[in-house]
C-alpha cells in the first residue's frame, strides 16, 4: 500500500511547485516543474504521485491563472446589467487619481472588461433603506450575447429582490455574478467592479480548473481544494461558483508560510520573489495581516485577503544579469545595472508597504523565499534597515508549503558553489545553493545554519 501524503501545488508564472508531506510525519518530498511541462495540471499531479510511489490524502492547489488573465486582459468581457442611469459608472469610478502626476489617468475599469456596448440600464429602483420605489421592468432586458453577466443594481446589498428577479429571467446555464453575493457592501462602484471581475473569471475557471478537479476524481484521487486570497481553501464547486477570491491565492499561501517562519518574532516582512512577480507580505506577532482591498496591477478592488502586494519585478528578467556577475551558474553577456535597479525598486516598495501598516523595517525580520528572493534578500534588508534575514529550507517552494495545514519537514542541504556542504557559519561574500534557490550573503553579513535547515543572515558586527 502506498504511503499517504498531503499534496500542495503552487502553479506560478514560471514553475509548478509541488510538496508532498507524509501523514504520519517525516521528510516531505518536493518537485519543481517548468510551467510548460506542467500545462496539464491533473496529469502533472498524477505523474508526480506515480513517480514518487505515493497516494495523496489531500490535494490543495493555488494558481496564478485567474490573476494573469485579469492582468493581461485575456479573461472574458462581461455584460453589465445595472440600474438605468448608472451605465457609465465603470468609467467614472470615484473620480480620484491613484497617481496625482498623471495628466491623462486611465479609467478605473479596463476597457476590455465591459465596453459601453455591453452595458444595459434597467428601469427599477431600490432606495438606500432597501425599499422598492420603482418596480423592475424586465421587458427592458433584451436577449444577451453568450457572455458572462454581472448584475449590479443600486442598493442591491440592502435588498436583492431585483437582482434575484434578473437571475430568474436569464436562460439556464448563464454564467452570472450577482453583486449582493459577490460583495454585499456599500459604495456602488467598488461593488460593481468586484462583481464584473468575478463574472469575467467564470468561463476561465470552467474550462481550466473544473476539468482538473474532474480528472483527479476520475483517476481515483481525492477531490482537490483550491486556495483563496484569505489563506483558506475550499472545495472546487465553491471556488468555481465565486472565483474572485482565487486571485492572489499563491501570494496568500506565501504569506502563511512567512507567518510560520516568523513565529516568536514581533514583526516580519515577507519577500516571496518568483519568476514574474515579487510579493511583499506583513506579519505581526506570528499572524499574517489581513486587508479588505487589494491591488492587482493597475486595478484596486475590494476583496477580503491576506495583506500581500504584488510587484511587477520577477527573476526571469534578471537571470541573465545574475549570471553575468556570477551569482547564478552559467555564462551570460548582459548588463548588470538591472540588478542594482531591481534591488533599489524592491527596497523602496518594501519599505513603503511596511511603514503603511506601522511595521518598521529596522525592528523586523525579513523572510526571503521564492526562486529569487534569497538572492536579493540581504541586499534589500541592508537598504531598508532590517537587521536579520531568514531564508527557509527549500525557499523555492515556500508558497507551496503555506498551502499545507501544518509546516512540512523540509530537508535542505546548502552547498557552496563547488558542491561542498555548508555547515556552521561564515562571513560573506558567499553563495549557497539548496537545489531550489541560491542565497547570496553579501560582504558585511554572516550566514548561520539552523538545525531545521533555515539560513539566518545577520549583519556582521
Amino acid at each position: 500500500m502506498r504511503p499517504r501524503h498531503a499534496l500542495a501545488l503552487d502553479q506560478g508564472g514560471s514553475f509548478l511547485d509541488i510538496i508532498a508531506a507524509p501523514e504520519g510525519g517525516g521528510a516531505a518530498r518536493i518537485a519543481k516543474r517548468p510551467r510548460a511541462e506542467a500545462a496539464n495540471l491533473a496529469a502533472a499531479i498524477i505523474g508526480f504521485c506515480e513517480a514518487e510511489g505515493i497516494a495523496p490524502a489531500s490535494i490543495t492547489i493555488a494558481t496564478t491563472l485567474p490573476a494573469n488573465a485579469i492582468l493581461t486582459g485575456t479573461a472574458s468581457p462581461v455584460v453589465l446589467v445595472t440600474t438605468q442611469g448608472f451605465e457609465d459608472l465603470p468609467d467614472l469610478g470615484r473620480q480620484s487619481r491613484r497617481d496625482p502626476d498623471a495628466l491623462d489617468p486611465p479609467p478605473p475599469t479596463p476597457a476590455w472588461l465591459s465596453p459601453p456596448a455591453l452595458r444595459l440600464g434597467i428601469p427599477g429602483r431600490i432606495d438606500a433603506r432597501g425599499v422598492e420605489v420603482a418596480p423592475l421592468d424586465l421587458t427592458a432586458l433584451p436577449a444577451l450575447p453568450g457572455l458572462p453577466v454581472a448584475a449590479c443594481l443600486l442598493f442591491a446589498h440592502r435588498n436583492p429582490v431585483h437582482e434575484q428577479a434578473i437571475a430568474a429571467a436569464l436562460p439556464p446555464g448563464t454564467a452570472l455574478s450577482l453583486s449582493h453575493r459577490v460583495d454585499p457592501e456599500t459604495r456602488e462602484f467598488e461593488r460593481m467592479l468586484a462583481t464584473m471581475l468575478d463574472a469575467s473569471l467564470k468561463p476561465l475557471v470552467a474550462t481550466t480548473l473544473a476539468p482538473v478537479a474532474r480528472a483527479l476524481v476520475a483517476a481515483g484521487l481525492p477531490s482537490s481544494r483550491f486556495a483563496l486570497a484569505d489563506g483558506s481553501a475550499v472545495a472546487p464547486d465553491v471556488a468555481l461558483a465565486a472565483p474572485l477570491p482565487l486571485l492572489l491565492s499563491g501570494p496568500a499561501a506565501g504569506a502563511r508560510a512567512v507567518a510560520r517562519w516568523a513565529a516568536g518574532v514581533p514583526c516580519a516582512i515577507g519577500l516571496d520573489m518568483g519568476g514574474t512577480t515579487a510579493e511583499v507580505s506583513l506579519v505581526r506577532d506570528g499572524v499574517a495581516l489581513e486587508t479588505g482591498s487589494v491591488t492587482l496591477g493597475p486595478l484596486a478592488f475590494r476583496l477580503k485577503a491576506l495583506d500581500v502586494e504584488s510587484l511587477a519585478i520577477g527573476g526571469d528578467a534578471l537571470t541573465e544579469a545574475a549570471r553575468a556577475v556570477g551569482w547564478l551558474p552559467g555564462e551570460a553577456d548582459a548588463g548588470t545595472d538591472s540588478l542594482a535597479i531591481a534591488e533599489a525598486r524592491l527596497a523602496e516598495a518594501t519599505r513603503r508597504i511596511a511603514l503603511r501598516r506601522n511595521i518598521h523595517p529596522d525592528l523586523s525580520l525579513l523572510v526571503a523565499g521564492g526562486g529569487f528572493g534569497p538572492l536579493l534578500g540581504a541586499a534589500i534588508a541592508g537598504i531598508i534597515g532590517c537587521p536579520r534575514v531568514l531564508v527557509p529550507p527549500c525557499p523555492g517552494v515556500m508558497a507551496a508549503s503555506g498551502l499545507l495545514d501544518s509546516a512540512p519537514a523540509l530537508r535542505a542541504t546548502w552547498r557552496h558553489r563547488d558542491g561542498t556542504p555548508f555547515a556552521g557559519s561564515a562571513l560573506g561574500p558567499l553563495l549557497l545553493d539548496d537545489g531550489t534557490a541560491t542565497a547570496r550573503i553579501p560582504a558585511g553579513w554572516r550566514a548561520s545554519l539552523r538545525s531545521d535547515g533555515a539560513l539566518l543572515l545577520d549583519r556582521a558586527a
